[in-house]
């Protein structure tokens, strides 16, 4: 069985102070759910602390991308199980399949680790017949949508020569109902050195969300960095009943790199 990345969302996922390298399985939305496979099986690795992964996308480590392409090809073989996700953090490997009711997937996945007896794996079933887990916990949201397509951006100006770690002038935006709930947002993140200007849309009327707050700050542009300041500008303006709506980074060489807003 060949993995094929190009049907997967690779992303940085963050969640309760915590940062996990994610694989997502996007290719199966679309016919999900698949009612032969009414149970979600989350297969949990325990990975030895002194070589815990780095967290970096998946083929970096070869000793965790050999688990994951054997542990996905035996399960589809040998257990009938469609896998979904991967979550990759300090310590940890999740692995997520939907699977039919029944047989254990216990001997599939020990034969696997055989090689890796320091390795210790913990298995649970959940019944999800309607794939509720998939869509509500695992699916990327739309930021997480849009940092992975930018991703692919951002490695091309790598590509290019721009070290995106250098920091350069980057633009975001937040629309919010009205101007208190803006100006509550404004008043979190003043603190982070950010350059504010406010606007306001045309035909406010017939918008949800007509004021808008541009920030300006210069920052790094590599991952992870900048996508942990987009989750917690979200996150803010979330909090404040609005709504993060995307940005924008110069480049550092002369070939223009620019991100586009979120959609």
């Amino acid at each position: 069985m060949v993995i094929a990345y190009e049907e997967y969302g690779v992303f940085f996922r963050a969640a309760g102070g915590h940062r996990s390298s994610v694989i997502v399985n996007l290719s199966i939305g679309d016919t999900a759910p698949l009612p032969h496979l009414p149970s979600l099986l989350r297969v949990l690795i325990a990975v030895p602390m002194a070589k815990s992964p780095t967290m970096g996308m998946p083929g970096e480590n070869g000793t965790y991308a050999s688990i994951e392409l054997e542990l996905i090809t035996a399960m589809a073989r040998d257990a009938g199980a469609t896998f979904v996700a991967r979550e990759l953090t300090h310590g940890q490997m999740k692995f997520y399949f939907y699977a039919p009711h029944g047989k254990s997937p216990d001997p599939v996945i020990s034969d696997v680790l055989r090689s890796f007896p320091t390795f210790r794996h913990r298995v649970s079933r959940i019944p999800d017949p309607e794939w509720t887990i998939y869509f509500d916990e695992l699916y990327p949201t739309r930021i997480e949508f849009q940092l992975m397509r930018i991703q692919e951006r951002r490695a091309n100006a790598e590509a290019a020569g721009d070290l995106l770690e250098a920091p350069r002038p980057i633009c975001h935006w937040a629309y919010f109902a009205n101007p208190a709930d803006r100006e509550k947002f404004v008043e979190r993140i003043r603190h982070r050195g950010f350059k504010f200007h406010l606007l306001e849309r045309r035909e406010p009327d017939t918008l949800e969300r007509p004021y808008c707050v541009e920030l300006a700050r210069n920052d790094r542009a590599d991952h992870p960095y900048l996508d942990d300041v987009v989750h917690w500008l979200n996150r803010q303006a979330e909090q404040c009943g609005g709504e993060y709506d995307g940005f924008e980074a110069e480049s550092m060489i002369e070939t223009s790199l620019n991100l586009p807003a979120l959609q």
